[in-house]
């Protein structure tokens, strides 16, 4: 789980990235196979419709909902995005509480990040995996240095070895007032339930 303010944020530095064939290509190995052509022929009639017809008010990046075209022309690109991440991580948190208990695991992003070690031992304990306190001490120091995934992180992210905290807060030099205003009624409802606000 991650702060809906940061999430947002990210998301929206993303769409405002300029096309990376190099970027969409390391991306792309996290595609199953089967799933290519539909996802091709999405990302490509975004890219038309941003790029070619200049019509932002479609352009889909992230989840999908039903209704999603309407919401797009009616608020703001901040407001679609917070729409995204409630309905989305809603819906997964759904999800997971028809999941027993005990097949569950949660994790915050904030404090994978600035306390690592802690985190990953207790998933390790969580997942039940027989490794040495030795192999364990290895394993953290290969998360810790290694650039594993950083491919599709932004500049950056890239220049930074490991797990890094860089990313927490951004939110609060990335969004004034009146968008703070804007999303927070969206996503207010959903942080509580993951246990962002009280």
């Amino acid at each position: 789980m991650r702060d809906g303010r940061d999430a947002i944020a990210s998301m929206l530095k993303r769409r405002h990235q300029s096309l990376n064939l190099t970027f969409l290509l390391k991306k792309a190995r996290y595609v199953p196979l089967s799933d290519i052509p539909i996802v091709s022929i999405k990302y490509f009639g975004n890219v038309l419709r941003r790029y070619v017809f200049k019509n932002n008010g479609l352009y889909q990046l992230g989840p999908v909902f039903k209704g999603m075209d309407d919401v797009s022309y009616n608020h703001t690109e901040e407001e679609v995005v917070a729409i995204q991440w409630s309905k989305c991580i809603g819906k997964a948190y759904d999800d997971i509480h028809k999941i027993e208990p005990s097949r569950v695991h949660y994790i915050k992003y904030e404090d994978l990040v600035n306390n690592s070690n802690t985190e990953i031992n207790n998933l390790i304990k969580f997942l039940k995996i027989d490794i040495s306190t030795k192999n364990t001490r290895i394993l953290l120091e290969k998360i810790s240095s290694s650039d594993i995934g950083k491919e599709t992180s932004s500049l950056e992210m890239q220049k930074i070895k490991g797990i890094s905290n860089i990313s927490i807060g951004k939110w609060k030099t990335q969004f004034d007032c009146e968008v703070l205003n804007a999303i927070m009624p969206i996503i207010e409802n959903t942080m509580k339930r993951i246990g962002y606000l009280e």
